[in-house]
């Protein structure tokens, strides 16, 4: 467990408590404040049990004794990517020839994706191919000018956090960042450099949709969009005297979370491709039966899996990827809906990912690499639906299925309630509260009669279907 303490702004100072490359939690508050100190120990506890709570007790009162003198921010800060190149080179020459001939043998597959579903099934992921394949190419986009993002939906239970980490371990680690918390000026405050080409992996999001929590994550849409942060802070200075001077995070990041919300805040979810997890029974029965075989493979199968995953991600060159036929997809993308404009930029990043994963199998005019029909086909294959999502109703998958169930049952005008839902899906009342929320957002659910005291309100089917044709593109090229 490490701990960083740094001079902030009134008085406060920013702790930060990390495990490896693990981002555990971080946080700005006044050190000689007892009860702050047992409050951010707690929490970091929380966050990972693998922190010591009286052992960072003990650290942060001895901090609060003697506090870090605080630095002009217009000081250099150090920069963890300047010989990131260098260090990548340097992994690579101390990787073992057996190794790199198995990323080489790898990246010319023809079966490239298919072959990282099934090592993400030695890792214990049962089933979820396309979600698997899908947020691996997120983790390779982190190299890109422009990176994608991504946002898993799905039941408490399904497993989202279980395909993330797993596929999170087939990225170098240098290159990755995991949360598990993140407060609203984490990235801000990290050392300067630190989130270039980075994958950023977050835990669970807060299920509070409101004013503060959209305010909280205003710093992470910033980056997302920009792939830059700027922030003009007051502080003092070296005379002790308040300055006012800018930080600057330079990105551009690849971000993966997950969520139980069902209705994400609308400015987040269109940064993000909305991924959902499998919640068929078909996927449970999987699930089972992998649990009952004993879940992960041969430990040290999987080191070899993940050393090769590693040394093929190193192998990515670091050069720009064009798409010839970007002008064809932008005349048959819809123009309905204003989210188009960011739905877009997804499907184009996604192609061009899939291109750099193929490297080895595509054209390379100098620095420039030139993205083949064949990326288009496994790209569309991943994105249809979460595509249509983002420019149509954005329902979930659950969602979906929750209407497909109600009106089975109800489209004869008959009204229900959220228990009936319930009893009819078999699923937890928060969850189908959840479903019903984002079928009336859509417009396919309606109330009949408001509840009050112990009455419960009763909803009725407007008659309207569900559109999972929100993209009209071709299947072929």
């Amino acid at each position: 467990m490490n701990v960083d303490i740094k001079a902030s702004s009134h008085g406060k100072h920013l702790v930060t408590v990390t495990i490896g490359n693990e981002l555990v939690h971080t946080h700005a508050f006044k050190l000689t404040d007892e009860g702050q100190r047992k409050e951010f120990a707690k929490l970091a506890h929380e966050a990972d049990e693998r922190v010591d709570p009286a052992g960072l007790r003990k650290r942060l009162m001895e901090a609060a004794v003697n506090p870090p003198e605080p630095k002009p921010v217009t000081d250099p800060q150090p920069t963890d990517d300047v010989d990131a190149e260098q260090k990548r080179r340097q992994l690579l020459d101390e990787t073992p020839d057996h190794i790199k001939a198995e990323a080489e043998q790898m990246l010319t597959s023809a079966s490239l994706l298919d072959e990282v579903c099934w090592d993400a099934e030695q890792l214990g992921v049962a089933g979820e191919r396309e979600l698997v394949q899908t947020l691996y190419l997120v983790g390779t986009s982190r190299v890109l000018e422009r990176p994608i993002n991504a946002i898993v939906q799905g039941h408490s239970s399904g497993g989202k956090s279980h395909v993330i980490a797993r596929v999170t371990r087939f990225m170098p680690p240098e290159e990755t960042i995991v949360a598990t918390s993140m407060t609203p000026q984490a990235l801000t405050y990290m050392s300067k450099g630190s989130l270039c080409h980075k994958l950023i992996v977050a835990g669970e999001r807060s299920r509070v949709e409101n004013d503060d929590t959209a305010e909280a994550t205003r710093a992470l849409r910033e980056m997302l969009s920009g792939g830059n942060l700027s922030k003009l802070v007051t502080m003092k200075g070296s005379d002790g005297r308040l300055e006012t001077s800018r930080i600057e995070q330079e990105g551009p990041i690849a971000f993966v979370e997950s969520t139980t919300l069902q209705d994400v805040f609308e400015e987040d979810a269109n940064r993000c491709l909305l991924l959902s997890i499998d919640e068929r029974c078909e996927q449970t029965r999987r699930v089972l039966m992998a649990t009952a075989s004993g879940g992960n493979g041969d430990p040290r199968v999987i080191e070899a899996i993940i050393a090769k995953h590693h040394t093929a991600q190193r192998m990515l060159p670091r050069v720009r990827v064009t798409v010839p036929y970007a002008q064809r997809l932008a005349e048959l993308f819809p123009d309905n809906r204003v989210e188009a404009r960011r739905a877009f930029p997804h499907l184009l990043g996604a192609i061009k990912a899939c291109a750099l994963l193929h490297h080895r199998q595509r054209e390379l005019r100098g620095v420039c690499l030139i993205a083949a029909p064949e990326d288009y086909a496994m790209v569309y294959r991943l994105l249809r639906k979460p595509l249509s999502r983002l420019i149509g109703q954005n329902l979930s998958e659950g969602a979906i299925r929750c209407f497909d169930q109600l009106f089975n049952k109800y489209r004869n005008d008959a009204s229900w309630t959220v228990q009936d839902g319930v009893t009819l899906l078999d699923q937890g009342e928060t969850t189908v509260r959840g479903y019903v929320k984002a079928l009336q957002r859509a417009g396919l659910v309606r109330v009949e009669q408001a509840g009050y005291g112990s009455n419960p309100t009763y909803y009725r089917l407007t008659g309207k279907g569900v559109d999972l044709n929100g993209i009209d593109l071709p299947s072929e090229l």
